[in-house]
């Protein structure tokens, strides 16, 4: 007994190819919009996590060089500070005309800038470019280390700070169409060193 095979010649029709088109077009459209999706929340986190690792690094620098040195108030203002770091040395952190985080190092104690060696203070820049220090405030309080002693007190500094990274208005918030904007601020108090 034979069996005979045949084969259909005959192909897709027109109606079945233009199925297929519109049924892959949507595939294509769900794959695609998943992976903006997916690259829009992994630029979103890395704005956010340069962001706060950025407003970290500012609080504990300017943390770390209060608690080291001793705060020359009468040269302080609220939205800079004047560290005094030794003798015949001082600092003074504040936001300059970039919006950038900087610190300027003098040879004097009470952060003038009088003949420097160079031409100036020494100036260190503490925040990259794209990151906006949009607010820098220090409160001054002044607190007792010892009782026993008239005149013995120290200074402490509320330091506040807002960074935003990406497009933001006067206030520093982000603008509404800035979707990669992030914006952080952080609060913390440090002493000054009492053997200062």
């Amino acid at each position: 007994m034979k069996i005979k095979i045949t084969f259909n010649k005959r192909g897709f029709t027109l109606i079945e190819h233009l199925f297929s088109v519109i049924i892959l077009g949507f595939m294509l459209t769900i794959c695609l919009s998943t992976f903006v999706g997916i690259f829009r929340f992994y630029t979103w986190s890395s704005t956010t996590r340069t962001t706060q690792s950025t407003a970290r690094q500012a609080m504990d620098i300017i943390s770390r060089d209060v608690s080291s040195g001793s705060l020359n108030i009468s040269a302080s203002t609220s939205s800079e500070i004047c560290i005094k770091n030794s003798a015949s040395t001082s600092e003074k952190i504040s936001v300059n005309t970039n919006k950038q985080l900087q610190k300027q190092i003098f040879s004097t104690n009470d952060c003038t800038p009088i003949a420097e060696p160079l031409g100036g203070p020494t100036t260190q820049v503490l925040t990259p470019i794209g990151v906006n220090v949009t607010s820098l405030n220090f409160e001054y309080v002044t607190t007792a280390s010892n009782t026993s002693y008239a005149n013995n007190y120290r200074y402490s500094a509320v330091i506040n700070i807002v960074i935003t990274n990406g497009i933001a208005d006067n206030l520093g918030n982000c603008l509404a169409t800035n979707i990669f904007c992030d914006k952080a601020s952080f609060s913390t108090v440090s002493s000054e060193n009492v053997s200062s």
